[in-house]
């Protein structure tokens, strides 16, 4: 018969097709033409990806000095006025300060490879491939240094996110004449936690509810615990959960690590950074127009990264973007000729200082247990 069925055709393909021939480990020759020669590598190349450019809002350069200092200054309350106070007229009335932050260098570090002037030269069969070849070492070498920045930067988020989370769920229980200091988290019987604004000395016989009315303590909501978005349900109370702070962040509040407060996010600053993994469940499970192109329904920008470095805890973080750098602090790429060996030395020197904010704003989103 001069003819195929479908079939045929297929189990004629899985027969010529030969595993052992294809994408193999290690180089035969062979000399299948008549005049005995070695038969020659048709094409040499390599298939590179996209340079990606994760979070770019905490690219950030330090222009002298390595550490970073942050202090913040608490707003003032009203006083009554009195006409000839006298004494009052002439009293200081000193302003008050959250506690005082400082990041550090995280210490430098180098990307190092070698480029060869003739060595690869004899590899390709054309100028051109080894030329691109050539080129791609010293390449590689930037491309390399970006690679190990984007997952610093999951990483201080992911570290930032833990941070936040940490002083919720390792609040300690409130106890009435017990002395507390300025930023430790407490909690009540029913487990709503509040940063200790002020301090408390041992001889204070006020109730939780006493203090946060006499402003000794500041509620806070730094993190919540929320089902993974799988369905139409619950993606819906994800993104109800996220909706709801993402309003808080437009009003002053308590909600960062010092507890201060805090005046409304600025608009263009708030950045939603989610596990890229729950969008498509996301977008397909839940209303249309919830999440479109990088923009929830509200003026809050998404970023997606593949993940949050060691914390495999978070889902999402809401956060004021102005408090979330990776700071540079030096770059330099210097090179050394080996002339014996015909090559070139390339070294990449780095150094950068992580930055999270103790006095912006910042809620966790938590797989919940």
């Amino acid at each position: 018969m001069n003819n195929v069925t479908q079939k045929q055709l297929s189990e004629i393909i899985a027969k010529y097709l030969k595993s052992n021939k294809i994408s193999i480990v290690g180089f035969e020759a062979n000399k299948n033409n008549v005049a005995g020669l070695i038969d020659k590598v048709g094409a040499t190349f390599m298939i590179d990806g996209e340079e990606e450019e994760e979070l770019a809002f905490m690219d950030a350069t330090l222009s002298a000095g390595t550490t970073i200092e942050e202090y913040f200054e608490d707003f003032v309350p009203p006083l009554a006025y009195n006409p000839n106070s006298g004494l009052e007229n002439v009293t200081r009335r000193d302003p008050t300060y959250r506690p005082v932050r400082y990041s550090y260098s995280q210490g430098r570090q180098k990307f190092k490879t070698t480029k060869p002037f003739y060595n690869l030269q004899s590899a390709f069969n054309t100028e051109a491939g080894a030329v691109e070849a050539m080129t791609k070492i010293l390449s590689r070498l930037d491309s390399s240094w970006r690679m190990w920045r984007n997952d610093v930067k999951r990483e201080v988020v992911g570290q930032y996110a833990k941070r936040a989370s940490d002083l919720m769920t390792n609040a300690k229980t409130f106890a009435v004449s017990t002395a507390y200091s300025v930023g430790e988290s407490v909690k009540d019987a029913s487990g709503n936690v509040a940063i200790v604004f002020n301090a408390i000395a041992a001889s204070n016989t006020a109730t939780f509810a006493e203090l946060v009315k006499d402003g000794h303590l500041a509620p806070i909501e730094l993190s919540t615990s929320v089902d993974v978005p799988t369905d139409n349900d619950t993606g819906k109370a994800f993104i109800k959960a996220v909706k709801h702070y993402a309003r808080k962040m437009s009003h002053k509040n308590h909600e960062n690590l010092n507890g201060a407060l805090i005046k409304k996010t600025p608009s263009g600053s708030a950045r939603l950074i989610i596990n890229t993994y729950l969008m498509p469940d996301i977008e397909v499970e839940t209303l249309a127009g919830a999440f479109h192109e990088d923009k929830l329904a509200m003026p809050v920008t998404i970023e997606e990264v593949e993940d949050f470095g060691s914390n495999s805890d978070v889902l999402a973080v809401l956060v004021d973007e102005r408090g979330l750098k990776l700071y540079n602090n030096y770059m330099a790429v210097r090179t050394t000729v080996l002339a014996d060996d015909d090559a070139l030395n390339a070294v990449k020197h780095t150094d950068d200082t992580a930055f999270y904010s103790a006095n912006t704003f910042i809620h966790v989103f938590n797989k919940k247990a």
